[in-house]
C-alpha cells in the first residue's frame, strides 16, 4: 500500500489580493466622490476551530461538493455544477480556507466537476486526484475540457486515483477504494474514499453504482464507518445492501437537489434506512450538513 503526504505549507495569495483590491477601490472612490458605486459587501469569516477536522457536505443542489477542513487548509471533493462555483468558493472563504492541499474530482460529470473551474481560479491547489480514464471512456464535453484547461493553466500536478493508495493530510487520512477497474459507465469510475479523522470514519461514494460497490467489496478493504455519503445522490442503482451492511454507518448523508427531476433519493435507500433505523441527513431538506471530528467523538450541525 503506497502512502503519500499532501503538502500543507503553501501560503495563499487570495487574501492579500483581496486587501490590495479593497485598498485600490477606496483610493479610487475618494478621488471621485460623485461616482455612483455599489455598497461594499463584508463577508464574515469564521475562524477555523483548532484540534478538530470538519467535514462539510455543501448544499449545491442536484450535485456534490464536500470539504474536509483542517484549520485554514482543506481537501475539496467535487464542486457541483458550474453555476455553483461562486457559492462553493464563497463557502470556503467564509470558513477561513486559504488553500487546498488537494482537490478530488470524482468523475467527469458536470454536477461534480463544473464548479471546480472557479475553485481552481480562487484558491491555490497543491494537487488533483481524478480517475485515470482510457480512450474509450474519456468524455469530450465542454465541462470536462474546461476543467482540464484550468488544470493546465495553473500547472497543477495530477494523480490518477489508484485503489489502495493512502494520502495523509494534517490530522486526517484518506484511502482510495475505487475505481477498481475501467468501466464505460462513468459513474462506476467514481473515486471512492474512506476518510479517517481522529476516531471517526467517513465513506464517500460519489456516484458509484452497484457494480463498482461490488468490486470494492470484493477487494476485502475495510468499509466500516460512522458516516456514509450515499452513492449517486441516493439513486436506487447505488443501493447494495451487503455493502451497507459491511459499512454499518451510524449516519447517512444524501446530497441531492430539492424537487430534482430524477426523484432522488430513491425508494430503496429510504426503505433501507428506515428498516435499519439509520439516522440520515438530506441536503435538499436541511442545507449544508457539517460533521465535526474531535478526539472525544463526532457532532453534526445543519443549515
Amino acid at each position: 500500500m503506497e502512502k503519500r503526504r499532501i503538502k500543507t505549507g503553501v501560503k495563499s495569495v487570495v487574501f492579500i489580493l483581496f486587501l490590495l483590491f479593497c485598498a485600490a477601490a477606496l483610493i479610487y472612490g475618494h478621488s471621485d466622490p460623485s461616482l455612483d458605486r455599489n455598497p461594499t459587501v463584508v463577508h464574515t469569516v469564521q475562524q477555523p476551530e483548532e484540534n478538530c477536522v470538519t467535514v462539510h457536505f455543501i448544499d449545491v443542489g442536484q450535485g456534490n461538493s464536500t470539504l474536509i477542513q483542517c484549520g485554514k487548509a482543506g481537501v475539496l471533493i467535487d464542486g457541483g455544477e458550474s453555476e455553483y462555483g461562486d457559492k462553493v468558493c464563497n463557502y470556503l472563504l467564509s470558513n477561513g480556507i486559504e488553500r487546498l492541499g488537494c482537490v478530488i474530482a470524482t468523475h467527469p460529470h458536470s454536477d461534480h466537476i463544473g464548479g471546480l473551474v472557479d475553485v481552481l481560479e480562487c484558491f491555490p491547489v497543491d494537487q488533483i486526484i481524478m480517475p485515470g480514464l482510457e480512450e474509450f471512456n474519456t468524455p469530450t464535453t465542454s465541462t470536462y475540457e474546461d476543467f482540464l484547461t484550468a488544470i493546465g493553466e495553473k500547472n497543477i500536478p495530477v494523480s490518477a486515483a489508484k485503489s489502495g493508495d493512502v494520502y495523509e493530510f494534517a490530522d486526517c487520512m484518506f484511502e482510495i477504494l475505487g475505481p477498481v477497474s475501467q468501466d464505460e459507465e462513468l459513474n462506476n469510475m467514481s473515486v471512492v474514499c474512506r476518510l479517517t479523522a481522529f476516531s471517526s470514519a467517513f465513506l464517500l461514494l460519489a456516484d458509484a453504482e452497484k457494480q463498482e460497490l461490488s468490486e470494492i467489496e470484493s477487494t476485502g478493504v475495510t468499509l466500516d464507518c460512522d458516516v456514509l455519503q450515499a452513492g449517486h445522490h441516493g439513486s436506487d442503482t447505488s443501493v447494495l445492501p451487503s455493502f451497507f451492511d459491511s459499512a454499518l454507518p451510524e449516519y447517512v448523508v444524501i446530497s441531492c437537489g430539492k424537487n430534482n427531476r430524477y426523484g432522488f433519493p430513491g425508494d430503496k435507500i429510504m426503505e433501507y434506512l428506515q428498516a435499519e433505523t439509520i439516522e440520515y441527513y438530506r441536503t435538499d431538506l436541511l442545507g449544508n450538513v457539517i460533521f465535526t471530528c474531535r478526539e472525544d467523538g463526532l457532532t453534526v450541525t445543519t443549515g
